[in-house]
């Protein structure tokens, strides 16, 4: 199945969909490696809410098309939202895979049958443009900055992380099913989702660029945030939790409780709601519970038995307070602790991400 979600789409819709379904036929005649039932539905079409009377007659036309199914939002709810309600849709009729792609001419019919066609296993297969210098550096850096980020904090190379043409296995439909977001940032979810769970595949597609995109609903500022919030909430989650750290510990130390004891025990307290935070929010882990929780333990204590002799000896050679001390040297154990929680206490297995 091919799902398009789409809203206040233009009448180029139209001739993707017909293009598709006769690209479709041919595969069939073709004797093609995927099988096709021409009786059943081979398009799932989203219309997340449009108002527009172009739109409500181009939807009228797309649900008398043979082997399109039209599914309408009531109101306008998200891409995210309207490629749940389509992967929902092909969980229960059970399609054995579903390939998704943008209702904009972004992703040109060939290209979309390319992926169809791709024998990707349980992988994901993701279409990937090529940012060469006929895309605006605006463009061109948000892809770059993404996918830096991306391979970063999630340890796997996807050189079009908001690419939507992507081939989803029917493995991988209750994941996403149970995942919360709604907009756009969706998509990025999905991919890091994947990425904690399978191979990763890139397949080259034509870049198709409009200036200023103009049929695109994607608001620059809004979703932009929304997107880039999904890959800065580790760093956010942290400096959240080194608050509550650093507030507590100087509470018990205003009760001369000894620093030793009083990071064993502040750390101690955050270390379920941490452990918790942690695995499936920050790192998103799956690993075994007991086995990372004994390390997350193993790390407080090292943490402890490094922090006290340097506050103490900072204590004891001048005039800043504890709290303070204990602030900034949390602060430099940030960046390893981080890398020690990434790499060895919510670690993850090596995923076969190539370009093909």
């Amino acid at each position: 199945m091919i799902l398009i979600p789409t809203y206040q789409p233009e009448e180029n819709l139209l001739g993707i969909i017909d293009d598709l379904l006769t690209k479709m036929k041919s595969l069939d005649d073709s004797n093609s490696d995927v099988e096709i039932d021409l009786g059943q539905v081979l398009i799932i079409v989203v219309n997340d809410g449009s108002t527009s009377k172009g739109a409500n007659k181009l939807f009228r036309e797309i649900a008398g098309r043979n082997n399109v199914f039209l599914i309408n939002h009531t109101e306008n709810k998200g891409k995210g939202a309207a490629l749940k309600t389509g992967i929902q849709y092909a969980l229960e009729h059970n399609a054995s895979f579903l390939v998704t792609a943008d209702a904009d001419g972004q992703h040109l019919p060939n290209d979309i049958v390319k992926i169809f066609r791709h024998p990707g296993g349980e992988a994901l297969i993701v279409g990937s443009r090529i940012f060469d210098q006929d895309v605006p550096l605006r463009s061109r850096f948000g892809n770059i900055l993404t996918r830096v980020l991306f391979k970063i904090l999630f340890r796997t190379k996807v050189s079009d992380t908001q690419s939507g043409l992507r081939k989803i296995s029917r493995t991988s439909f209750e994941k996403y099913l149970s995942i919360g977001a709604d907009g756009y940032q969706f998509e990025l979810e999905a991919l890091i989702t994947s990425s904690k769970e399978m191979p990763i595949i890139e397949v080259p597609i034509e870049t198709v660029y409009e200036p200023g995109n103009p049929t695109s609903h994607f608001n620059p500022i809004w979703d932009s945030a929304q997107i880039y919030f999904v890959l800065f909430r580790s760093v956010i989650s942290s400096l959240i939790i080194a608050v509550f750290d650093i507030a507590l510990f100087s509470l018990l130390t205003f009760f001369d409780v000894n620093t030793f004891t009083a990071i064993l025990i502040n750390r101690s307290i955050l270390t379920i709601l941490y452990f918790n935070l942690g695995k499936k929010f920050i790192f998103i882990s799956n690993g075994n519970r007991i086995k990372e929780f004994f390390k997350l333990v193993v790390l407080i204590i090292v943490n402890a038995i490094l922090l006290t002799p340097v506050i103490e000896y900072v204590v004891e050679n001048s005039d800043i307070n504890k709290p303070l001390i204990y602030a900034v040297a949390s602060t430099l154990l940030f960046l390893l602790n981080f890398w020690v929680q990434k790499f060895i206490v919510f670690r993850k297995g090596e995923n076969d991400d190539r370009l093909e």
